[in-house]
Parts: C-alpha cells; sequence; structure tokens
C-alpha cells in the first residue's frame, strides 16, 4: 500500500510537470500575447526616437501585438535604460539602447550595469571621423598626430563631453599615439562643432561623416580618419583609423535590449520579429533618407561586442572620471 502511494504520488507530479511545461511550451508560441514598450532614453524628435517609432510600426506587420514607444529621458540615457534593466524580463519592455549603456556605467554616471541588459539586435552604427577645414596645414591623421606629439596641448579638437563616444574616440587616439590635444567641449552637439571649425576657432572636431557630409561635398572640410573597422561605402576614399596604425572603432550606435534575465526563448522570438522589422523595406527606406547607418548584429553578435567594448574602454574611463 505504502510503495502505491509512493509511485501515485511521482505520477501525480510528473504530470503536473508535464502540464506546467506545455503551458510555457504554449505561452511562448503565442508570444508576445500584449503589447510590446520600446523605451527611448532621449526626448522625442530626435534620431533615437525616430528609428524606434519607425521599427515599432514596423514591427507590428510581423506579429498581431502592437509596439508603443515610451519616452523616458535624464542622465544622458541613463534613466530610460535603467527603467528597462529593472522592468520584468518577461520581454514586453525593451530599451532602444545607446552606445552611452557600455560607457555610462564604467563612469559611475548610470544606476545599472551594462551587464543588467541584454541585446537582441544592433539596427544602427555610425563611427567618429577626425575632421579639420579644407585650409588646415594636416592632410593626413598622421600629420595632425606627429603635430600633437611634438606640440602638446597645442592643438584645438573640440569634442563632446566624458565620457561620450566623441569624447573617447579623440582620447584613445590620445593614448593610442602619445599625441595631446587641448580637448574643447562643444555645447550644442555636431552643430555648434561645425560651426566653431567653419568659423577659424577651432582646429579640429570629432563628428561623424554624415554630419558633415554637405560641407565635404562643397569642399569646405576634409575628413583624416574615420573610426571603423572597414572604409565605408559612402566615404570609400577615407581611411580608416586602423590603417593608420590606431585601432579605434567606436561611434553612436542604437541596439534594442532587454533586461538580462530575459529567457533565451523570448529573446530568439524578439529578435526574429525585430530582424523582420530591420530587413523591411519601409525600415530600409527610412535609415537612408535620414542617413542612419545600417549595421545588423544579432543578439549573440552584440553581446560580444559589448563585451569587447568595455574591455576597452572600462580603463580609459577609469583613467579620466577623476
Amino acid at each position: 500500500m505504502k510503495k502505491f502511494i509512493v509511485l501515485w504520488s511521482l505520477l501525480c507530479l510528473f504530470s503536473m510537470v508535464v502540464v506546467a511545461n506545455g503551458a510555457n511550451e504554449e505561452e511562448l508560441a503565442s508570444f508576445p500575447q500584449e503589447k510590446i514598450t520600446i523605451v527611448c532614453p532621449y526626448s522625442p524628435g530626435g534620431g533615437t526616437d525616430a528609428l524606434s517609432r519607425i521599427l515599432a510600426k514596423t514591427a507590428e506587420k510581423y506579429m498581431d501585438e502592437i509596439v508603443i514607444v515610451e519616452n523616458k529621458t535624464g542622465g544622458g540615457g541613463a534613466v530610460g535604460m535603467a527603467a528597462v534593466a529593472t522592468a520584468k524580463p518577461d520581454g514586453y519592455t525593451v530599451s532602444m539602447a545607446t552606445i552611452e549603456v557600455a560607457l555610462l556605467p564604467q563612469a559611475g554616471l548610470a544606476s545599472f550595469e551594462t551587464s543588467d541588459l541584454r541585446p537582441i539586435i544592433r539596427v544602427n552604427f555610425d563611427p567618429a571621423s577626425i575632421v579639420v577645414r579644407a585650409d588646415s596645414p594636416f592632410s593626413t591623421i598622421e600629420e595632425m598626430v606627429e603635430f600633437g606629439r611634438k606640440n602638446p596641448g597645442k592643438l584645438d579638437v573640440m569634442t563632446s563631453s566624458f565620457p561620450t563616444n566623441f569624447w573617447l574616440a579623440t582620447t584613445l587616439l590620445e593614448e593610442y599615439s602619445g599625441a595631446k590635444f587641448n580637448k574643447v567641449v562643444a555645447q550644442a552637439g555636431a552643430a555648434d562643432q561645425i560651426q566653431n571649425l567653419l568659423g577659424g576657432h577651432i582646429d579640429a572636431i570629432t563628428v561623424t561623416p554624415a554630419e558633415v557630409s554637405s560641407h565635404l561635398e562643397n569642399g569646405a572640410v576634409r575628413i583624416l580618419g574615420i573610426a571603423s573597422e572597414e572604409r565605408l561605402e559612402s566615404f570609400s576614399d577615407i581611411p580608416t583609423m586602423t590603417e593608420a596604425g590606431y585601432d579605434i572603432v567606436i561611434g553612436p550606435w542604437r541596439a534594442l535590449m532587454v533586461p538580462a534575465a530575459t529567457s533565451d526563448d523570448v529573446v530568439s522570438e524578439l529578435e526574429r520579429i525585430f530582424t523582420q522589422a530591420f530587413n523591411d523595406q519601409d525600415v530600409v527606406d527610412f535609415m537612408a533618407q535620414y542617413g542612419f547607418g545600417r549595421a545588423y548584429l544579432g543578439s549573440v553578435e552584440m553581446q560580444e561586442d559589448i563585451e569587447k567594448q568595455v574591455a576597452i574602454f572600462k580603463p580609459v574611463i577609469e583613467k579620466y572620471k577623476d
């Protein structure tokens, strides 16, 4: 009798596990079952917001639920990304994260760690570049670096503030080359930098190639080097930093990310949905129209890339954060 009771208990327990697993598989098969919220950590109307909204709208073609965009701003993106890092890891709250997810925590400027979020896909990357006026005495990045070595602090380079990607691009060039520049912080982004460069108030700036493309076309500026792994198709005559001997690959990027504890199966489904949206012609045309560099990476590849970036950036940020 006791053996029968034990056997019956084990059978009941087994049936409960089977039923539970079946429910989980059925739930996953129908994911998503409610709306998905993409949290944009920057204000409405900007590039990150615009890209979030076109991806949200297009993703709805590939599932039966809606996708909304919610702006949570502050802290240079830290507030919005922190909100997702601490959200329920069920796949329904997604961050349109930027490179700041790999920078702010290292500088102690975020309430979360980079590892608190995991990527779905990367959708965009626009490398930084070093830009001078067309009448600059420097024709190559090597010439600029050589001047910076022989005349420390005499070359004014306008860039963004610590610890942003453009600041890092300039600082890494100093670290790798032994040059020393006088870094001047821009007050209003690329527009401020370009105005100061063209006005002769500054010697060089650090922005994306797309941001100075019109000035490049009319012959007002010269790009000395681009911080990408390979030459850009749209700027194929401009060398990379790596070609000059400085392994610097950095610039603004955007990626969809979720809380780190989100299951592999949910991440995989989100990756499938948003990859289809990324490849949709509406998104392709939108990104081309507004100059977003298309740079897809899947969840695994993006995770590896972020870890690589943190390993490179962290010691430099720690050196300068005090």
